[in-house]
């Protein structure tokens, strides 16, 4: 009746075969290791496929997505691009925009000269900007003016075929014979007056509605504008100018390459009404121009342009003008106001008072003075002045 304590090993194998467990319990602790191994190694290999797809998937995106760039993107993005620099007609005259102000403020300094003011207001971006789009506009008359012409002599060839084919000799004879010289003679020239009345009644009806056709140089006979300019102004030596200020020596973008001053049309036009206003005693008084203003054969595509060029650099002037003053540079600021005075006067040389007191005198009979009688500059009851 004694009781006898069984071995360990029984109690294991009883549990096991309770559990349904066939793997002896010993070794199953001894094996646990080696199963997790061989699961993480599992889980590796599948994490790697899982990445392997997605970066395909995403290489796969970034070549499809890149044809469609080529193709397609390129076309929409060219067709949503705007310039650099908006242009708007009425602000470009009356405002001064801040990009410009500072362009002003970072070419000059207390060493500028007149020029380098003159030509620092020429080339501000947005005068470039409003420059390139008078050329882009004069371009595209030019051209929708060449073919309304090819159009219209077209146009009168076909008329004047018909006229002839229908006026043949075999329908023309009257009772006696062949009609008399002297009345086709009369017909032609009643005829040719009729045109003459309709071809100016044409013409007082396209401008009474605004569509008369513009003169432009080149084009019509006789007319003058940028071209006449700049020839002018070259056979007295005076272009293309031998001093461009700050202008010297830099580069300027159009049409994705960069080029000279002179090379850029915008820039070309800016600095050819600067150069032509500094002569203007040379211009305004020439045969030529005078001649075909009487006859109104002027390019208003320049010469109307030129005066909204001079509001315009006017603006500029005086926020140069204020610039200096703001950062107490008083040089600049006194080059300024000489600048000024040669600008509108329309002058090379602040030393040609003599000139300007003839003109003044020959056009507004008054010389226009500024007497300051008091030179005294006080504070009252201040010790110092502000």
């Amino acid at each position: 009746g004694e009781l006898v304590p069984l071995p360990l090993q029984f109690y294991i194998s009883t549990m096991s075969e309770a559990t349904g467990d066939n793997v002896p319990p010993m070794q199953h602790t001894q094996q646990d290791p080696i199963l997790a191994e061989n699961v993480l190694e599992v889980e590796s290999a599948s994490m790697i496929k899982v990445y392997g797809l997605v970066a395909y998937g995403v290489v796969l995106l970034a070549i499809i997505g890149a044809v469609v760039y080529y193709f397609l993107g390129e076309k929409l993005l060219k067709k949503k691009k705007k310039p650099d620099i908006d242009i708007d007609d009425v602000a470009a005259t009356n405002t001064v925009g801040l990009q410009d102000v500072s362009y002003l403020a970072s070419e000059l300094h207390p060493g500028s000269t007149h020029i380098d003011v003159l030509m620092a207001v020429a080339s501000t971006p947005e005068n470039i900007a409003y420059g390139l789009k008078a050329y882009e506009l004069k371009e595209k008359a030019r051209k929708e003016r060449i073919q309304e012409d090819l159009e219209e002599a077209k146009k009168k060839k076909n008329e004047s075929t018909s006229t002839s084919t229908s006026k043949d000799p075999l329908i023309n004879l009257d009772d006696d014979g062949w009609a008399d010289d002297d009345d086709d003679d009369e017909r032609a020239k009643a005829a040719a007056r009729a045109e003459e009345e309709k071809k100016k009644e044409r013409e007082q009806l396209q401008k009474a509605v605004g569509k008369q056709k513009v003169k432009l140089e080149g084009i019509d006979e006789g007319v003058v504008g940028q071209l006449w300019v700049e020839s002018t102004l070259s056979k007295n030596g005076v272009w293309p100018p031998q001093d461009l200020g700050v202008l010297k020596g830099k580069t300027f973008v159009y049409e994705g390459k960069k080029v000279s001053p002179l090379d850029h049309p915008g820039l070309r036009r800016n600095i050819c009404m600067i150069t032509g206003r500094l002569n203007s005693m040379l211009l305004n008084n020439h045969p030529d121009l005078l001649e075909a203003a009487s006859k109104q054969l002027v390019d208003d595509t320049y010469f109307k342009g030129s005066m909204e060029f001079r509001g315009r650099c006017a603006l500029l002037l005086e926020a140069a003008l204020r610039t200096a003053v703001a950062c107490r540079n008083y040089p600049l600021a006194k080059t300024i106001v000489e600048t000024v005075a040669i600008f509108k006067i329309g002058t090379t040389s602040p030393d040609k008072v003599d000139w300007f007191n003839g003109v003044m005198e020959k056009q507004y009979q008054v010389l226009p003075r500024l007497q300051i009688e008091n030179t005294t500059i006080e504070c009252p009851d201040e010790q110092e002045m502000a």
